[in-house]
């Protein structure tokens, strides 16, 4: 698995026949079990990555740990409107305690023999929000157990780390902007 390194201090958007990115996270997997907070959160950091796996025909499937909206029409205006989707419906309060029913959710959903190939999304953690701490702390125990590989999103450019960006093509970065408003990024962050 590789990511493609991007200049954090180059323009959003990069003269035309710069855009495609080769190595996005996660393209050679099998298949991609995604472990998000919600679904907002999930589209602003990703959006564009999903896109582009389910483009590539690559099955997703997604576990929201906490309740409240799934956004249906956000993910139909990203194009990822037929990609599965489940909520635990987890009050935000309540997750940093409940990140073994997280786990146990997604291996639910990897199963119990995946093989080969599958990969998983998580959040990446952040100062003061427990919530992603204990779905991104979940999904990196399930990718032990099951030998997956796990790449963490993160919003902005983080100013410590190893992360990577991936810039978005532009029917990604339409799609992300037509789903989230004008203010959707086409550049995603990764940890790999």
């Amino acid at each position: 698995m590789t990511c493609t390194e991007i200049d954090v201090a180059a323009p959003a958007r990069p003269a035309p026949g710069r855009h495609r990115r080769s190595g996005a996270p996660l393209e050679r997997a099998r298949r991609v079990v995604v472990a998000a907070v919600d679904g907002r959160e999930l589209l602003a950091e990703a959006g564009g990555l999903l896109q582009r796996l389910h483009g590539r025909r690559i099955p997703l499937e997604i576990v929201f740990a906490a309740g409240g909206d799934l956004v249906p029409w956000e993910f139909a205006r990203c194009g990822l409107a037929d990609v599965p989707r489940s909520r635990l419906g987890l009050r935000r309060s309540a997750l940093a305690s409940c990140d073994d029913i997280v786990l146990a959710a997604l291996s639910e959903v990897v199963g119990f023999d995946p093989g080969a190939g599958v990969g998983l999304l998580a959040p990446g953690p952040l100062v003061a929000r427990a919530d992603r701490d204990a779905v991104a702390s979940a999904a990196a125990r399930a990718a032990r157990a099951y030998k997956g590989d796990l790449v963490c999103t993160m919003p902005g450019i983080p100013s410590t780390g190893a992360f990577r960006g991936y810039l978005l093509t532009p029917g990604e970065s339409r799609r992300k902007a037509y789903a989230l408003g004008p203010g959707a990024s086409s550049v995603e962050m990764f940890a790999c």
